[in-house]
């Protein structure tokens, strides 16, 4: 019945804001114990171990571009796979900056640990935007010398038309209003439905 629903309901709510009112004190008290210290450990592991993979990856094909015919289909594949690798790189170290800096927020009462944070932070930060860097600059490269050896060739049309593609899309931050107007509109009519046919 309703009033059922509505007991079920409320008794679901209080149960998320007791467990998130747990989650915060375990950030905000626990945070130099050695439980949460392993826990964070095993995080960093794992984060440097899929970060290893993924360069080791971008590595192999950015060799295996180099090795095969230029513009050719093999060249493509490697092309895009390692694109695919250099991005997921640059993500993850995003990522695990964002992680640290929530874990910031609880080590202001330990001015050691904050100083090693915050030094570790920027360390990545800087590594980040190199990488960057030479990922924008390599696939700049990769252009101008496709575009040297056929302006018609099958790869060349295809990177520029990405280039294009991307640069007329623009940012997620310009874009998500429209994106989240399109999608409430999308679900509030009955197109493409059963009924609307």
């Amino acid at each position: 019945s309703r009033w059922v629903q509505r007991l079920r309901a409320g008794r679901r709510a209080r149960q998320k804001r007791r467990a998130y009112r747990n989650r915060r004190k375990l950030w905000k008290y626990k945070v130099m114990s050695d439980k949460y210290k392993a826990r964070f450990a095993r995080i960093e592991a794992r984060w440097a171990k899929l970060m290893a993979r993924y360069k080791q990856y971008t590595a192999y094909y950015a060799a295996k571009m180099k090795s095969r015919r230029l513009g050719g289909k093999w060249w493509r594949v490697s092309y895009y796979r390692w694109r695919r690798y250099s991005w997921r790189t640059y993500k993850w170290y995003s990522w695990y900056i964002r992680v640290l800096r929530k874990r910031r927020r609880y080590l202001k009462r330990y001015p050691d640990e904050y100083k090693k944070v915050t030094d570790r932070i920027s360390t990545l930060k800087s590594e980040r935007t190199a990488w960057y860097k030479a990922y924008v600059g390599s696939i700049k490269a990769w252009a101008t010398k496709l575009g040297a050896k056929k302006a018609n060739s099958r790869a060349y049309r295809r990177v520029s038309k990405s280039q294009s593609r991307n640069s007329k899309r623009g940012s997620w931050r310009q874009g998500w209003k429209d994106w989240r107007t399109n999608q409430r509109l999308v679900f509030r009519t009955r197109h493409g439905t059963k009924a609307h046919r």
